[in-house]
Parts: C-alpha cells; sequence; structure tokens
C-alpha cells in the first residue's frame, strides 16, 4: 500500500511522529516474497511465507506481532537504519524514488498481494457468506488455464455429478501438478458457478476454450489425453480470486480430515465448516465475518443449568420476533428479562411505559433551541448500531409496563419497523427535521434489534389496550406458562406414557402433507431468516436470526431445506412439525367459518401469523437437533426425549402466536352467553355457536397434546381474555 500523508491509510494506527508531515510518502507491504535489490527496503510480515530470504538490504517493521511471527519462521530481524516506532519507518527523498520506480518496472516481484476490501467491493461479493454448497476441483493444468474461468470434462457416467452443480454453488481449486512451484499441489483460490453445465462436442469444447483465452499449446498438451472422448460437461464460473495464502494438501487434510487417498474424484463436495476453514486461512482477516455474539451455541452456553423458560423467550427472539412477557403485577417479569439478558452479556436499556409519551418521546424531533432531540428508541438503535459494527455485540431495548403507554400512537414510524423485515429499505427518521439535515438523524434499524417488555394484565381496564397490529409484531408469552413450564412437561409426558400409541399415531398421521387451502410462502419465510446486511468491506454483521443458523442452512437445496429443517427423527417416524402445524390451523379455520354473526367476519388464523409459527418452530428444532435444549429428565429414552420437545414446541408455538389471534372471540362468547342465558350456553342449539366452535377447537387441540393451547381456548371460550 502507498499513501500520502494527509490521505486515509487502511489500518494505520494513531501514531504520527513529527517528522511524518504532509506529501512525505508510506510504504506498507503487507506480504514478501523475494527481497527487492535496491537500497533499502521496509516491510510489514503478517504472516508466515514459505521460502522467504531476506537481503542485508531488506528492514520489517519491528513490533510486538512482527517478532512473534518472525520467530515462528525462523526469521531473524534486523533493526531499521532510522526507527520512529513499531508503527512506521521512514524512506527518505531518492531512495523512495527509486523504490517507486523499481516496483513500477517490476511488478511481477510482487506476488503475495492481499485481497484488500476494495477488491472485494469490486467483486460483489463474498464467499464466506454467499455459497451455497462447495467442491474441490482436482486438476492438474499448467496455471492459469481454466482455474476460475470453466469446469469441463468427459460427458460419460463417472462425471454425471457434474450435472448437479447449481449457480451459487462455489469451487475451490486444488491443482496436482505441472504448475509452477508455489501452486504445484495447493489449493489456490476459489470462484463461483455462472451457469449450469451445457453438454459440448469437442470442437465446440474447443472453441469455448479458445473463446475464454485458455487454449494454446502448453494447454492443449495438458488436455490432449481426455480429448479422446466425443462429449464433454462444460460449466463457466466467474468471480475467481486467488488465494494470498495457498493451502498446502497436509494443511487441507488438517483443517478438513479429508485424506488425500479420497480426492480421486474430479469434484469432491464439502461441507459448509471444511470449506470456512480453508476460506479463513487462506483469505486472511480480509474476508472472515466479524467476529459477533449473536450466534445460538455461544448464547444458549452462557446459561447456565437453562430454564426451559429462558430458552423459549430466547428461541422467539432469535426467529426475528419482539417479546411481549404478560402477566400479574409483581411477578417477576421485569427480572426475569433483566436477568436474562445478564446471563447472556447483552447491553440494554430499560424505559417505563408513560401515558404521555409521543413520537418527540420515543423517537425524537426538533427543539425551540434548533436543536434535535433524540428520542430513547432512536438512542437504543444508535447504540446497538455502533455496538454491532464495533465490537460485534447486542444492545437492545426493554419497555416494562408497556400497556401505560399508547404505543400505538408513541412509537411512530418505528410501528412498522418492530419487524426485522421491514427494516431492509427503510430507516427511522426523526420528523421536522430540514430536508437538507435529514440524513444526518435517520439510522438504519439493526436487523438484530430487539424490543422486550412487560404488560400487566391485572390493570387492563385502566391501561391503554394494545391493537393487534401491534401485537402481531410481537411474540406473546405469558408468564404465568414458563413458571409452571416444568408441571407442563411432566403433563406432556404423562400424556405420551398414558395413551403413548393412539397420541403418537395421531401426531405422525397429522404430520402428512395434505392439500391445502392457506398458501405459506416457505422459500421466502427462510430467505426472510437468513436475511443478512454486509458492511462495505463484504463482512456480516448483523442478522435477523443468528450468524450460525444463517451459514449452516445456506447449504440447503430449495427442494431438501423444508425436510431438513422442520424434521424431528422417532424410533416411529419423521415427525414434520410443519405440517402438523399447517394442519391443525387448517381445521381451526375450518370450524371458524362456521361463525357468521362477527361485525369482521370470517374470522381467521391468517398465514401471516402461522408463518411467524412456522419460523419459530424452526429455530425449535434446529436448536434441539444442534443439543442447544436442555435434556428432558422426565423421559426414559431418546424417543420419549422427542416427543416431549415435539410437543413442547408445538405447544409453546400455538400459544405464543396462533392462540392471541383468538382472542377476539372471548367478546363474541360473552356477548352469545348474554343472549342465550348461561344455560342455554352450555348446549349446542344454536347454529354456528362461538362457545361450541371454540369447544371444538379446544378438543382438537388437547387430543393432540397441547394441552396449554387447549387452556387458553377454555378460557377464551369462557369469555376471558388471554393477553
Amino acid at each position: 500500500m502507498i499513501a500520502k500523508i494527509g490521505e486515509h491509510v487502511e489500518d494505520a494506527e494513531p501514531f504520527w511522529p513529527d517528522e511524518l508531515r504532509e506529501n512525505k510518502i508510506i510504504y506498507s507491504y503487507r506480504f514478501f516474497l523475494k527481497p527487492i535489490k535496491i537500497s533499502k527496503c521496509f516491510l510489514d510480515l503478517n504472516t508466515c511465507i514459505e521460502g522467504v530470504e531476506l537481503s542485508n538490504n531488506c528492514f520489517i517493521r519491528a513490533g510486538t506481532i512482527q517478532r512473534s511471527i518472525a520467530k515462528k519462521c525462523r526469521i531473524q530481524l534486523k533493526s531499521a537504519t532510522i526507527p520512529l516506532g513499531a508503527n512506521v519507518n521512514v524512506v527518505r527523498e531518492c531512495k523512495a524514488q527509486k523504490m517507486l520506480e523499481y516496483l513500477n518496472n517490476n511488478p511481477i516481484l510482487v506476488k503475495f498481494m492481499p485481497i484488500s476490501s476494495e477488491k472485494i467491493k469490486e467483486l460483489s461479493w463474498n464467499p464466506l457468506l454467499e455459497c451455497k454448497k462447495f467442491y474441490l476441483e482436482v486438476t492438474g493444468p499448467p496455471y492459469p488455464g481454466h482455474i476460475g474461468k470453466c469446469l469441463w470434462s468427459p460427458a460419460t457416467r463417472r462425471y454425471k455429478y457434474m450435472e448437479s452443480l447449481k449457480v451459487g454453488d462455489c469451487i475451490l481449486h486444488y491443482l496436482k501438478s505441472s504448475s509452477p512451484g508455489e501452486y504445484n499441489k495447493k489449493i489456490v483460490g476459489v470462484s463461483r458457478v455462472k451457469e449450469k453445465f451445457t453438454r459440448l462436442s469437442r470442437e465446440q469444447l474447443i472453441k469455448r476454450l479458445n473463446e475464454k483465452d485458455i487454449w494454446n499449446d502448453k494447454y492443449a498438451q495438458f488436455a490432449g489425453n481426455w480429448l479422446k472422448h466425443q462429449y464433454f460437461y462444460f460449466v463457466e464460473l466467474d468471480n475467481y480470486i486467488e488465494f494470498p495464502q495457498k493451502i498446502t494438501l497436509n494443511k487441507f487434510e488438517e483443517l478438513t480430515g479429508i485424506s488425500p487417498r479420497n480426492l480421486q474424484r474430479y469434484l469432491v463436495e464439502l461441507k459448509l465448516e471444511q470449506a470456512r476453514k480453508i476460506l479463513e486461512l487462506a483469505l486472511g482477516k480480509q474476508f472472515v465475518e466479524k467476529r459477533s455474539v449473536y450466534r445460538m451455541k455461544e448464547l444458549t452456553k452462557k446459561l447456565k443449568s437453562p430454564e426451559y423458560g429462558e430458552l423459549i423467550i430466547l428461541l422467539n427472539l432469535f426467529s426475528g420476533k419482539n417479546v411481549l412477557l404478560v402477566g400479574p403485577p409483581g411477578s417477576g417479569k421485569t427480572s426475569l428479562l433483566i436477568n436474562l439478558l445478564d446471563k447472556l452479556g447483552i447491553r440494554y436499556i430499560i424505559e417505563t411505559g408513560n401515558p404521555e409519551w409521543t413520537p418527540f418521546d420515543t423517537i425524537g424531533g426538533p427543539l425551540a433551541s434548533g436543536n434535535v432531540k433524540k428520542g430513547f428508541i432512536f438512542s437504543a438503535i444508535e447504540k446497538s448500531k455502533n455496538a454491532i459494527e464495533k465490537e460485534g455485540k447486542l444492545y437492545w431495548l426493554i419497555i416494562d409496563e408497556i400497556n401505560r403507554a399508547n404505543i400505538d400512537l408513541a412509537f411512530g414510524k418505528f410501528f412498522t419497523l418492530l419487524d426485522p423485515i421491514h427494516r431492509k429499505k427503510e430507516k427511522l427518521e426523526i420528523s421536522g427535521i430540514k430536508s437538507s439535515e435529514s440524513d444526518k438523524h435517520s439510522i438504519e434499524v439493526p436487523y438484530s434489534f430487539r424490543v422486550l417488555a412487560t404488560m400487566n394484565n391485572y390493570d387492563r381496564a385502566l391501561l391503554f389496550k394494545l391493537g393487534y397490529a401491534l401485537t402481531r409484531r410481537f411474540a406473546i408469552i405469558n408468564h404465568t406458562y414458563l413458571q409452571k413450564l416444568s408441571e407442563y412437561r411432566k403433563q406432556y409426558a404423562d400424556a405420551l406414557l398414558e395413551g403413548e400409541r393412539d397420541l403418537l399415531k395421531r401426531i405422525i398421521e397429522k404430520s402428512k402433507v395434505k392439500e391445502r387451502k392457506i398458501k405459506i410462502d416457505f422459500r421466502r419465510m427462510l430467505d426472510e431468516l437468513r436475511e443478512c446486511r454486509v458492511d462495505n468491506e463484504g463482512k456480516s454483521y448483523d442478522c435477523i436470526a443468528p450468524i450460525d443458523f444463517v451459514a449452516e442452512t445456506k447449504e440447503y437445496s430449495e427442494d431438501e431445506w423444508r425436510d431438513k429443517i422442520y424434521s424431528i427423527k422417532d424410533s416411529e417416524a419423521k415427525i414434520r412439525l410443519d405440517n402438523i402445524l399447517v394442519n391443525l390451523v387448517e381445521d381451526i379455520n375450518k370450524e371458524l367459518e362456521k361463525f357468521k354473526d362477527c361485525e369482521v367476519c370470517p374470522i381467521q388464523v391468517t398465514p401471516g401469523v402461522l408463518a411467524d409459527a412456522l419460523k419459530y418452530i424452526a429455530i425449535g428444532v434446529y436448536a434441539y437437533e444442534k443439543g442447544l435444549l436442555p435434556p428432558c429428565e422426565l423421559a426414559e429414552d431418546t424417543s420419549k426425549h422427542t416427543r416431549v420437545h415435539t410437543l413442547l414446541l408445538l405447544d409453546s408455538a400455538f400459544s405464543t402466536y396462533i392462540i392471541p389471534q383468538l382472542d377476539i372471540l372471548a367478546d363474541y362468547a360473552n356477548r352469545e352467553k348474554l343472549q342465550r342465558g348461561t344455560v342455554r350456553a352450555r348446549g349446542s342449539s344454536k347454529k354456528g355457536s362461538i362457545i361450541d366452535i371454540l369447544g371444538n377447537i379446544h378438543d382438537a387441540l388437547k387430543n393432540y397434546g397441547l394441552i396449554y393451547s387447549a387452556e387458553l381456548v377454555e378460557k377464551i371460550k369462557k369469555g376471558y381474555h388471554v393477553f
């Protein structure tokens, strides 16, 4: 890197000796291959390069990090003539001019150039984040040959796997032989599949290789043995990145556990984690995503002796929802949320609901003095954004007693941005600001930013009511359910033990695919869960779902991901939780169609609500399959553990997302009781009776082991609101 003083110098520390003044030159070399034979040269050595030889005229920046690397590389450090500190050395006047001339005339000397952030922006992609599947090409052409431009092979049965390559898959390139020493028997780069395979004749193949400037005498000699075939598979590649650090075969085996003996095929499929280890070593710090604590594995580990109640809150947050904890005053709702975030190491600010709140208090606005006041939501988002970008940490907002404020009014534009998926295109803006200054007072809301709130359901009549559009943006969890969760888990286990065969049979039957009326875009759901923002350096730093979930589900193809992400394997069968949820909701909607005596009919569980429940289920199944949920001590073997977890996930999903949407029916049940009289309300004489309909829904949920959800429906049937 060469830069004039006064310009931005990448990675420069804030240390400027007196001699560094405007228009002087800094030279910073990250990697060094061969000695440059000029009077003096100054280098930054950040990695151990094989075959480094230092001439008497070369100097390495002598800092603590460099000394440790030099020791590892068995290189003896020499002192610079004019040392100004560990960060910068001076190259004066004519010597600097000689360096410039020599480098300009001998560009081949700069062989190990690191991949810079500018290069990432130019390529507009990052293999650590964007590849669906990874394959290792095992080949031996003269370099570069076809590397990074295409793949080709005989169109025979042996190579039929070439047909499975899809656009967006990535290829790591390993050269066996016949290449320069620094490339020979090493993984040299990565590229991306641009187009699916085409089938070419021998003449068409040679023509395509000529068009891509691959074909020459040396390449023809390499390809000669293969051209005896008549037809060939051809796959076009693009976005090739040569690795600054080539990966040897021994290092490949150490990173992946794959023996060189297994590299007999032209293409060897790699697991995501295997490819990831190679890329992180080969590409260096510039491509490695910022370390983020927003990982399921790391956060769940921080819950010492994890309680199921805390995990249920966490799984809802992981699925992209804010959390509303409902319960009586003094029951410990706020303490539970604060303790949870403290355990997880997530910072937060806490505000208490106030009936006088307006958007001026929550978002902000102009003051009479001409200054601008930032509301507490705007400030929390600002702190969250800074924490993510600078430290990879999370910063959230807790609102205690949220129903003491008129939130539908006070939240202003943030009402929409509560849903993370709406943060993709919209920013939060402080209104009333001059258009010329609006950019200064608008902010991108991080995908991972969450609002956790508590709600007092004892003083409901005296406080503000939260609208259904607002509560749709929260996972509504009853604190009493969390407190009694161990009792409910025991009931799940008892139900399985008492009528195990019948209940399990019903669950398995319900998990089968049926013709559906309700339309769910599962592909869009997964894309929303995997939505991430990428900063200017191509590093992922902000995702809706945790980064480990995002990374691991990238390898699933469109056809297989639903089966992988929603299936729990039981000894009796593979249980598909998405099918159970959808089929039960369709049963409920079928019952609700009978009810005609309502202001806005039909009252239905909508696809959006069902999608939220399905996202939660996806995260829950992933956590269970990864062993992130604590074992169920109430069941004796693995199969029973699985069944108890299945009922727990389904019941918590229904009670959190589906049942609150039925809460409006409590008012209709009360009205019906008044019209018919309490005694007649117990009968079923009235066609389309909401009480009878709710009774049928209660029985169906109980029949499938969703005990707590059935209890909530029973309360609605009696005319009680459940949140």
